[in-house]
């Protein structure tokens, strides 16, 4: 019986300490990795303007959220969000991204403005 216990409490310990450790890593490397999936998308995004591939647009977006998710938003991500769902034919969801980042980041309100002049009416 004791020893039952001591196996149980061991392994309890075990898993607390790597799901601990785990954690830790992934709040110090969330940052990185938020900027990895906006450099990413990025390259996916040129590649979806050359070949007009929505299947590529899609994928920069997902990209795009998740950094978002992570932590990583300003205006210039803000923006480029925008691109993407312009890209994805979502104009009215482009349009509303703009004017959020108009509203978040009042310096990047002529970039916001000059591409919302892009976005059909």
């Amino acid at each position: 019986m004791v020893m039952k216990r001591r196996w149980l409490l061991t392994a309890l310990a075990g898993v607390i300490l790597v799901t601990g450790l785990w954690s830790g890593w992934f709040y110090y490397l969330r940052p990185r990795m938020a900027a990895n999936n906006i450099i990413q998308a990025v390259d996916i995004f040129l590649v979806a303007q050359k070949t007009d591939d929505r299947a590529q647009y899609q994928h920069a977006l997902e990209l795009v959220d998740r950094a978002i998710r992570w932590g990583k938003y300003d205006s210039t991500v803000g923006l480029f969000r925008g691109q993407i769902l312009a890209g994805l034919g979502r104009a009215d969801e482009a349009r509303a991204q703009y004017e959020r980042v108009k509203e978040t980041d009042p310096s990047a309100k002529q970039a916001a403005d000059d591409l919302l002049a892009q976005l059909p009416q």
